[in-house]
């Protein structure tokens, strides 16, 4: 496909589409996404400016497709202003939430996507929130998108933890009735490539902290997504 013809008819959608940050397009029986230098006015705590996060989410893309392209968005075309990449299929939120998808095949994906953070984590990559709308699948094929949150830790066994706490908490948000065996296909493809360590590490961690899993255990009743999720969490590692 000509770089050139891309830029081009993604210009003409961004000029269709002033106001939007995210915008798909498709070109000879090929769907494209752009992701323009905008701010999406959420996760500020997490976030850096639109500015600082466009050229950080770019350079990361680009160092980690060194390493494992095949876990990152292909990039067709980058420019100061916008990035486009080619589609890499559904979410995992999609896919899981698919009512036609068999069990078996939710959990096979769950677990090429533990696998697949294992394998990033293996080669010191980090994503820093690996949250289930931003993970997607196709043709048997795992990419994690959303390359822009900061990480809170300097050492690297503690941004492992980061990433396995927040990809289970992101999971137990949804309230899938399923999602004790989902969280278990995580665990077991992440296991698979990268051993018992890193979930020894966030166990020994939430451990040290278990007041809040507690704290969370009490404020249940008010049903907060975060704290619950937070609670099915601690309660995953068998904590409280």
């Amino acid at each position: 496909m000509n770089d050139e013809k891309i830029k081009e008819t993604a210009e003409s959608a961004i000029l269709e589409n002033p106001g939007r940050r995210i915008i798909s397009f498709s070109l000879n029986g090929k769907t494209y996404w752009i992701k323009r230098k905008l701010g999406n006015r959420r996760n500020t705590w997490i976030k850096y400016s639109a500015e600082k996060e466009f050229l950080y989410e770019a350079a990361r893309i680009t160092i980690v497709a060194q390493a494992h392209p095949e876990l990152v968005p292909s990039v067709e075309v980058l420019t100061s202003d916008y990035i486009v990449t080619g589609d890499s299929g559904p979410s995992l939120s999609g896919w899981i939430e698919n009512p036609e998808l068999p069990a078996d095949r939710k959990l096979h994906i769950l677990e090429m996507t533990g696998e697949g953070l294992a394998k990033l984590h293996e080669s010191k990559i980090i994503h820093g929130r690996p949250a289930l709308r931003d993970i997607t699948f196709k043709n048997e094929k795992i990419t994690f998108l959303d390359w822009q949150s900061r990480l809170y830790f300097n050492d690297i066994s503690k941004q492992k933890i980061q990433d396995v706490f927040m990809l289970l908490h992101g999971l137990y948000r949804e309230n899938y009735e399923e999602e004790s065996l989902y969280a278990a296909a995580l665990e077991k493809g992440y296991k698979h490539i990268a051993g018992e360590k890193t979930w020894k590490e966030t166990k020994q961690l939430l451990k040290k902290y278990r007041f809040v899993g507690k704290i969370a255990q009490k404020l249940n009743r008010f049903h907060w997504k975060d704290l619950e999720a937070a609670e099915k969490t601690y309660a995953h590692f068998h904590l409280i």
